[in-house]
């Protein structure tokens, strides 16, 4: 135990500017993070085009019209005249659009008295974007409604009240009941693409510790281990606690990060914690298991560098591979479990990842099996 301590203590010493690199590591993830997430929002949001029909030519519809467009940042194509439903019928079928709707006459007038105007909408089978739609225009009817009412049934005043929310930049939020939330969703895209970065940059982090190993074998210290009383799995856990007592500082800043911006992950911190330990300890372990497979350092940089970039574009780390050909190699690669892990439960929050975490963990079992065997490994 005495030599497992020793072991981490000299490497953490040897490498404590890993620590700086660490929290720039997790500055730089949180970065990703937020960007993928205000892109998500941005796709959930430009994403729908819709087709508008506008019979009533109030200041209502128009004040709508321009919501759906400022606020919303919806694509919208409106279209007159006796064949304007033709027209958007055939957008509608060339998947151009997501739905079809239909301002009835006396639109203004009904909220102004008081009543509930209908809407129609025609879609096809794009239920999420039909769902999100709909949703959004409840929402304004509602706002709308209570603006009507402030207006006490007068068609000017209803237009003012219009007009001041608008200058005013009063954005209406979604209801806890809506069908589509789409925080959530841009929430799962930032953590997505946030996780594919964390594959990447935790394989670049634990390069050090082969490098660090390829330094001892250059300078003599390994030899000298090799014929002391130090045991293989003394020197492999002290190298291992060494970088993951570094790694650790990268993981703690990205759960922080969750924590704090309260994330809908559909996925509990603590299986995210898990996960990306576990995957920083496989990282660890191959690039033990390499530096003691090779001699020169540009030798094992390359192989390193060049495993980490194959694997986890083959793994889906950057993008899902869906079903092609390379998605049947995927299964092959460690950051294929680091990824479904992360898309299983954005796709059903109780999804039971325990095979992910098990098969990760062998695979990382076995890189660290080969290393302390080639510990013990004579050098010619």
């Amino acid at each position: 135990m005495r030599s497992v301590f020793l072991i981490c203590r000299s490497n953490i010493r040897r490498s404590r500017y890993l620590i700086i690199l660490a929290v720039l590591a997790a500055g730089l993830l949180a970065v990703v993070f937020f960007g993928g997430r205000s892109m998500g929002k941005a796709d959930a949001l430009s994403g729908v085009s819709v087709g508008v029909i506008d019979h009533d030519k109030s200041a209502v519809s128009e004040d709508m019209v321009r919501y759906m467009e400022e606020r919303l940042q919806m694509r919208v194509l409106a279209s007159e005249g006796e064949n304007a439903f033709r027209e958007l019928k055939s957008e509608l079928l060339d998947c151009r659009i997501s739905v079809i709707l239909e301002i009835p006459e006396g639109f203004e007038e009904a909220l102004l008295a008081g009543r509930a105007p209908e809407i129609t909408m025609t879609g096809l089978d794009d239920y999420e974007n039909a769902a999100f739609t709909e949703s959004y225009l409840e929402n304004y009817l509602s706002r709308t409604a209570m603006l009507a009412r402030a207006a006490g049934g007068d068609r000017e005043k209803l237009a003012a009240l219009l007009e001041e929310a608008k200058e005013g930049g009063r954005a209406i939020r979604i209801h806890n009941g809506s069908r589509v939330d789409v925080q959530k969703a841009a929430d799962e895209g930032g953590f997505a693409l946030m996780s594919g970065f964390f594959a990447m940059i935790g394989g670049g982090l634990s390069l050090f510790t082969g490098l660090m190993i390829l330094e001892d074998k250059q300078n003599g210290t390994f030899k000298r281990m090799q014929g002391s009383n130090v045991k293989p799995r003394d020197y492999v856990a002290g190298t291992t606690l060494g970088g993951i007592s570094i790694a650790v500082w990268m993981v703690a800043g990205v759960l922080a990060l969750l924590w704090v911006t309260g994330a809908d992950l559909n996925i509990p911190l603590w299986i995210v914690g898990v996960l990306y330990l576990e995957w920083m300890l496989f990282n660890m372990g191959f690039q033990m298991m390499t530096a003691h497979l090779v001699k020169s350092s540009w030798v094992h940089i390359t192989i390193c560098v060049g495993f980490v970039s194959i694997t986890n574009i083959l793994g889906g780390a950057f993008f899902p591979l869906g079903d092609n050909v390379l998605a049947r190699f995927s299964a092959l690669t460690p950051s294929y479990y680091l990824m479904e892990t992360v898309y299983g439960f954005q796709n059903d929050p109780g999804y039971a990842c325990g095979r992910n975490l098990l098969i990760l963990l062998l695979m990382t079992v076995l890189t660290y099996l080969i290393a302390a065997v080639a510990f013990v490994r004579k050098e010619d």
